[in-house]
């Protein structure tokens, strides 16, 4: 009833927020690696960003792709390792 004229759009973000939504899951423990490849990797994925949107159509694979080699080669891929490692040892428990 908050939404006049939005009622479509509410019931589908609804349906879809119910269903097909991610959640991020608490880790009972910090990622070291998360801490020390914060800052390189948060201006990593302003650049992916950046670039992603203002480059030609035909070259939006080849650059995303470079990107994100670059990305977990600047700790990202550490950051998801002990992340998931640490999900699985919570899960474990």
């Amino acid at each position: 009833y908050g939404y006049p004229g939005y009622e479509e759009f509410y019931k589908e973000a609804y349906k879809v927020a119910m269903n097909d939504a991610n959640f991020m899951p608490h880790l009972d423990r910090g990622i070291e690696s998360k801490a020390k490849y914060s800052k390189v990797l948060e201006e990593k994925e302003v650049e992916i960003f950046i670039r992603t949107i203002t480059c030609k159509p035909a070259e939006f694979d080849g650059i995303y792709d470079k990107l994100v080699q670059e990305y977990l080669k600047a700790g990202g891929q550490e950051v998801i390792d002990e992340t998931r490692a640490a999900y699985r040892e919570m899960k474990k428990k």
